[in-house]
C-alpha cells in the first residue's frame, strides 16, 4: 500500500511539474510567434519533460539534484497551475470529454488496463543495470553536483543520462524514506490514456486497436524495466507514441 501510494503521489507530482512547464513553454512560443498552437496533454507533458530535463542538467553542474531542487521546481509548477485557470479548465474539460465518449464497456476495459499498469509499476525487482550503477548514479546526483573524474572509479558512472537526473529529482526519498521510480510508469499511463482516447474518437479504425495491442505487448515484455530505472523504456515509449501518432492519422 505504501509503495502504491508513493507511485500515485509521484505520478501526480510529475504530471503537475511536466504539464506546467510544458504549458509555460508552449505559451511563450505562442506569444513570441503570435500564433496559437494546441497540443494534447501527452504532448504538453513530453515538452515539459524536455524543459525540466534541460533545467536539471544545468542545475546539476553546480548543485545536487536534491529536495531543494525538487521543491523549487514543483513549487513553481504548482503555483503556475493554481493561478492559470485556462490550464485547469482545459484539464477538466479533457477528462470530462473522454469520460463522455467512452462506453461502459470501454470504461471497464480502460480501468482494468490502468489497474494492470499500476500493479506492474509497484513491482520493482533488482535488475542488473539498476543494481549495478543506476542507483549509485542517482545517489551521486542527489548528494553532489557533477564530480569531475568520477568515471575513473567506474566507467558507467560517466554515463550521466538525463533520465537518471529526472529519477533523482522525483525520487521522493526524503518523503517516503525509499526511492519511488514513478517516471516511466507515469508516461506509460499517459500513453495508455491517449490510446484509449483515440480509440473512442474512431472505433472503426483498426490501426488504433493495433497500437493498443503493441503497447500492451511492450508493457508485458518489460515489466521490470517499467517499474525500475531503465534508461531505455522512456525513449522507447516516446518512439512508440510518435509512430502511433503517424498511424492514428491513417
Amino acid at each position: 500500500f505504501w509503495c502504491s501510494s508513493g507511485n500515485c503521489f509521484g505520478s501526480l507530482v510529475i504530471f503537475v511539474v511536466c504539464s506546467s512547464f510544458g504549458h509555460i513553454c508552449i505559451s511563450a512560443y505562442n506569444s513570441f510567434g503570435k500564433q496559437i498552437e494546441k497540443y494534447n496533454w501527452l504532448d504538453v507533458s513530453l515538452i515539459g519533460m524536455c524543459v525540466v530535463s534541460l533545467t536539471v542538467s544545468v542545475i546539476s553542474l553546480f548543485c545536487p539534484i536534491d529536495e531543494v531542487a525538487f521543491f523549487i521546481l514543483s513549487g513553481i509548477a504548482l503555483v503556475y497551475m493554481l493561478i492559470n485557470r485556462p490550464l485547469r479548465n482545459g484539464l477538466l474539460r479533457s477528462i470530462t470529454n473522454l469520460w463522455k465518449r467512452l462506453s461502459a464497456f470501454e470504461v471497464a476495459i480502460g480501468l482494468s488496463l490502468i489497474v494492470f499498469l499500476i500493479l506492474i509499476s509497484i513491482w520493482a525487482p533488482d535488475d542488473y543495470d539498476p543494481a549495478y550503477y543506476h542507483y549509485q548514479n542517482i545517489a551521486w546526483n542527489e548528494r553532489f553536483s557533477v564530480v569531475p573524474g568520477l568515471a575513473n572509479i567506474e566507467d558507467r558512472f560517466g554515463f550521466n543520462s538525463n533520465v537518471l537526473l529526472l529519477y533523482a529529482l522525483f525520487s521522493l526519498k526524503f518523503l517516503f524514506a525509499d526511492y519511488i521510480f514513478a517516471f516511466q510508469s507515469f508516461f506509460a499511463l499517459l500513453l495508455l490514456l491517449w490510446i484509449l482516447s483515440e480509440i473512442s474518437r474512431n472505433r472503426d479504425n483498426l490501426c488504433r486497436i493495433v497500437i493498443l495491442f503493441v503497447f500492451l505487448v511492450f508493457i508485458i515484455s518489460s515489466p521490470s524495466a517499467i517499474s525500475n530505472t531503465s534508461t531505455d523504456v522512456l525513449p522507447n515509449l516516446v518512439a512508440l507514441y510518435l509512430i502511433a501518432r503517424i498511424f492514428s492519422c491513417l
